[in-house]
């Protein structure tokens, strides 16, 4: 039984129909819900079942709720055909309910989304079908046209100079195959008339506009600007955001150019005049080339704790790696100082693939994944010309010292490629963590953690070491992350100690246990390729040569 036949059982006489037959009895609750609710409830419940596309004949398991709604009873019809809110999703397909929701929308904020398909051409609207739609641009709250080709949308382009006073969201999605025609936003789009403007997503490399267009308008607070031929230059773009600064999300795909391509040297502080102000900022995401990311960041003055992504690439594999890391570590570490005042935070820096480092820093510290939150940065950064383990270790703790070390609670580094090219006191260097309590090892990022590991004073309030497809005793026992745990544990022993598909000889687990509260030693060796020496080895003492 329902909710809401229980309900409305209890509201009539309390006592469930069970004898009577299932139709009868939903007849019944029909009939209740009609004596129980009046006509202003009603119509607050049907705006949670709002008119969708009649996807029956293509999709069998989807039904159009509102049409229940319509079909139930004739007080219902009655009601539900005058709410015009209900009728505020203008349906496209199939194309003969769009004359009946525009007119049963009458004049309220209507929702126009619109989408081409380059394969099922006969579900793509007709002119005449998009004309009719926009002749309501007077009352459209969301336009959306996605993707659109250049030859449908200049066939209707002249339609949208019309004033949209109550447009809210506007999104424009060209094709992004190169060579197409251009889809020009017109300098008078929407007679200029767009002051309830909040959301604005422009995509494809057909899509030619000017910063001074009026859908940049000062109000926004969401803008979405991806993959475009004409890339923002320094000139343009930053002075369209200076003035967007109700700005609550930023996300720039594949659209600057705020250097020159021969620039190799890392972006200074700009002066102050040049700086972009957005004080209510709450997600920031750039993809880019990494001195144009850069470039970007430090123009930027936003909150401290802004849930941030950015990606940075090389522009090719003839682009020297070395200021290409700098640009990329000066990026994360002007992000990073916003959040440094904040304590408990946790820090990851991740070599997953030969071509990519990752850094993570997620406030505040918990025990779950490090997934997306308000506080939390998130960089990539893909090379191109890197082939030398040398350059894997550098780069690895470039962005590792671009964190600010000293406060973190909680630092987990993952390399599934080797990290000898650093020296012991490039490692040492990284400083004693005074505030980390947590490590998470994985893979050939343990082998060079055994130098911090060792230091003197590094790591006091270390409690818990979490170690995942580690060879113990790599590259020799007696220079591996077992000995050098042996090694401090005397001195300093551990609440936690976890092994996940670690390779340890058995008598190393037992003396572990005499120095830690815990220890837990799961799963089947992997050591994804990292060489040490053998079990036999490890229980009798003797090293590898």
């Amino acid at each position: 039984m329902s909710d809401l036949t229980r309900s409305i059982i209890i509201l009539s006489d309390g006592r469930a129909q069970t004898e009577r037959e299932p139709d009868e009895q939903r007849s019944m609750s029909l009939d209740l819900i009609d004596d129980v609710l009046d006509d202003d409830v009603l119509r607050e419940v049907f705006l949670y079942f709002p008119a969708q596309p009649h996807w029956k004949g293509q999709y069998g398991q989807e039904d159009s709720t509102w049409l229940s709604i319509t079909h139930t009873c004739r007080r219902w019809r009655v009601l539900s055909l005058s709410t015009p809110t209900i009728w505020c999703n203008i349906i496209a397909s199939p194309s003969f309910w769009t004359p009946l929701c525009l007119e049963r929308s009458q004049s309220a904020p209507i929702d126009i989304k619109l989408g081409w398909s380059q394969f099922l051409i006969r579900w793509n609207p007709s002119d005449d079908l998009v004309a009719s739609m926009l002749r309501h641009l007077n009352h459209t709250r969301t336009l959306m046209f996605e993707p659109v080709p250049a030859t449908s949308y200049n066939r209707f382009a002249s339609l949208l100079q019309e004033p949209a006073d109550q447009l809210k969201e506007f999104v424009l999605q060209a094709q992004t195959t190169q060579g197409l025609q251009s889809i020009v936003v017109p300098d008078d789009v929407f007679a200029g008339r767009v002051s309830s403007l909040r959301w604005l997503r422009l995509e494809g490399l057909a899509l030619r506009f000017k910063w001074t267009n009026p859908i940049f308008s000062s109000g926004l607070t969401r803008l979405n600007l991806s993959e475009l031929s004409e890339r923002a230059c320094r000139t343009e773009l930053l002075p369209a955001l200076r003035s967007m600064t109700a700005l609550e999300y930023l996300a720039l795909q594949n659209v600057l150019h705020l250097v020159q391509s021969n620039i190799t040297t890392v972006p200074g502080p700009p002066p102050p005049e040049e700086l972009i102000a957005l004080p209510k900022l709450e997600r920031l995401q750039v993809t880019d080339h990494v001195f144009d990311v850069c470039d970007f960041i430090v123009h930027l003055v936003i909150p401290p704790f802004v849930n941030i992504g950015i990606e940075m690439i090389q522009r090719d594999e003839h682009e020297d790696a070395v200021p290409s890391v700098a640009a990329a570590a000066h990026a994360i570490a002007t992000l990073a100082v916003l959040r440094s005042k904040r304590p408990g935070q946790r820090f990851a820096c991740i070599h997953r693939q030969t071509t990519e480092f990752e850094v993570r820093m997620v406030t505040p510290a918990d025990d779950s994944d490090m997934a997306e939150g308000k506080d939390h940065l998130f960089a990539r950064f893909t090379w191109k010309s890197f082939n030398a383990r040398i350059e894997r270790a550098t780069t690895f703790l470039a962005f590792l010292t671009a964190l600010p070390l000293h406060i973190a609670h909680e630092l987990t580094l993952y390399s599934r490629d080797e990290l000898t090219g650093a020296s012991a006191q490039d490692w040492v260097a990284l400083g004693t963590l005074p505030a980390t309590e947590i490590v998470r090892l994985h893979g050939f990022a343990g082998y060079p953690f055994v130098h911090v590991l060792s230091a003197p004073s590094s790591l006091p309030r270390l409690r818990k070491i979490t170690a995942h497809n580690v060879h113990f005793a790599s590259p020799t026992r007696s220079g591996g992350l077992g000995s050098a745990l042996v090694r401090r544990l005397t001195g300093a022993p551990l609440e936690v100690l976890e092994m996940k598909n670690c390779k340890v000889a058995v008598e190393q687990v037992d003396m572990f246990r005499g120095f830690c509260g815990e220890v837990k030693n799961e799963g089947t060796a992997n050591t994804w390729g990292a060489v040490g020496t053998s079990a036999a080895a490890m229980a009798s003492g003797d090293e590898d040569d």
